[in-house]
């Protein structure tokens, strides 16, 4: 079903906000857009471009125009994620991501050709759309590939394509990624004479058994069950105002299981683009007032600069998990996210704003200067770690290492901390090996703990693909877990 939802702006009374059916018996509609004062939808089976011919206000099962049909699969994980415009030429385009076959317990399941210019676990460019194209006027383009289940896409300020992907077969982490165009990230959908392969998969290499070495790694990883269990839709952070303004350009990332927005800073690095994840919202609330009633799957901004997030669940683990003692909380919700006003931030609050990389080491920027007196209290914690990408489900951390802060350094208005941390590994040589696995095109997380200081969040997650100065080059040390659990 498509609702039209009115009374949401500049209003806080439940009671005027109406939802008025549009369409019904669709086929999981999972992308949605309006364009040219028309409703596209991406359903299962078809990309539609919805038209009121009868003039009554809603729309009737014969009205829509299919653009693309074909694309629905034999298996209930395949869906179109999006849509976002995008512009080429002169022309506007619709984006999104195809999603992957899955099979009950997450193994890889054939992708069947349905219509051959399907390349599922991708992301497309459809168009050229007017408001009154043809079937025979638009076409769907590839612009990078190899995802296992991307429920999450977008496009930011500066025009780029961002897609998150769920940890699974091949994604040993949930990933964060802004796309290189004609990039494939790894996961390989099964080859087969009746299966299409994703876009820009590598067809020499044996796609029951993959691997990282053919893959461009991904921007920032979101560790499954620290930061992320099921990550859905980012958005991009814009036009804040005052002591806020610090976190625009910076992406927000909903996650359905967990219940929660996470917070991504971006950054090139000498040509490439990495960052850091943080925790950012502030957990469940019945009542909707100061946590989220369900898990987060859909976010856009309206035009009144506040976010309006869509909530969506299911059974099992397909829902914002409760905790011990918690009532099960609700499998869908809509809530507006609004941002306190400046002069309403407690004085005491404060957090990490960004993480960045530094020749020897990293640079923290705090949301408020530190005194010298909180300055003494703080205690870091680093370690660091990578993952070995598999044919197998999901994925440990190996090479766990703890790193020393050598000496940090305070800039002048005590916004920023540079510490010097010697043994920062990055995505070149030595290559830690599973089995016939590696992590070469993985990158590094460098985990960073605050301790001492009562921040608002204390922990961030940086993904280290190019440190400046160059990664370490020490011998990497046994993994004893790995020797206890296969002593060949």
């Amino acid at each position: 079903e498509v609702y039209r939802v009115t009374g949401l702006i500049g209003n806080s009374d439940r009671s005027k906000i109406k939802a008025e059916r549009l369409m019904e018996g669709l086929y999981e509609p999972t992308a949605i857009a309006i364009q040219a004062g028309k409703v596209y939808l991406g359903e299962q089976d078809t990309f539609s471009r919805l038209e009121d011919r009868n003039g009554v206000g809603r729309y009737c099962k014969d009205e829509p125009v299919v653009l693309i049909d074909g694309l629905s699969q034999p298996n209930v994980r395949s869906d179109t994620v999006g849509f976002a415009p995008v512009e080429r030429e002169g022309e506007i385009y619709l984006a999104g991501n195809l999603t992957t076959s899955v099979k009950i317990g997450g193994a890889r399941d054939h992708n069947i050709t349905v219509n051959p210019k399907t390349r599922r676990g991708s992301t497309f460019l459809l168009g050229p759309v007017t408001g009154a194209e043809t079937a025979e006027e638009v076409d769907i383009n590839y612009y990078a590939g190899g995802y296992r289940t991307p429920n999450g896409f977008n496009v930011g300020p500066e025009g780029e394509l961002v897609v998150t992907d769920n940890q699974g077969v091949f994604n040993p982490s949930n990933e964060f990624i802004r796309l290189t165009q004609g990039a494939f990230y790894g996961h390989y959908l099964l080859q087969r004479k009746d299966s299409n392969i994703a876009a820009f998969q590598p067809e020499t290499v044996d796609s029951q058994v993959g691997g990282s070495r053919y893959q461009t790694p991904a921007t920032v990883h979101l560790p499954q069950g620290a930061l992320h269990r099921s990550p859905t839709q980012p958005i991009p952070l814009q036009g804040l105002q005052g002591p806020l303004a610090v976190y625009n350009k910076q992406w927000l990332v909903g996650d359905i299981t967990l219940g929660r927005l996470n917070r991504i800073f971006v950054e090139q690095v000498e040509g490439v683009w990495q960052g850091a994840a943080f925790r950012h919202s502030g957990g469940h609330d019945p009542e909707g007032k100061t946590g989220f009633t369900a898990g987060p799957n859909r976010i856009v901004r309206g035009p009144d600069g506040n976010y309006y997030i869509g909530h969506i669940g299911h059974g099992g683990l397909w829902q914002f998990l409760p905790r011990k003692g918690e009532e099960p909380k609700p499998h869908w919700g809509l809530q507006r996210l609004s941002f306190v006003p400046p002069d309403e931030i407690p004085a005491e609050f404060n957090e990490m704003v960004a993480v960045r990389d530094i020749p020897g080491g990293l640079e923290i920027e705090f949301f408020r200067p530190l005194t010298g007196d909180e300055g003494k209290k703080l205690n870091p914690a680093v370690r660091q770690w990578t993952y070995v990408p598999t044919n197998g489900y999901g994925g440990r951390n190996f090479g766990t290492e703890q790193l020393v802060v050598a000496s940090a350094v305070w800039t002048s208005d005590r916004r920023r901390l540079r510490m010097e941390i010697p043994g920062i590994r990055d995505n070149s040589p030595p290559y830690l090996t599973h089995g016939n696995y590696s992590n070469e095109n993985v990158g590094w997380v460098v985990q960073l703990t605050l301790n001492g200081l009562g921040l608002y969040q204390d922990q961030a997650w940086y993904t280290m693909i190019h440190h400046q100065g160059g990664g370490s080059q020490l011998d990497l040390a046994v993994d004893a877990s790995a020797v206890e659990s296969n002593p060949a």
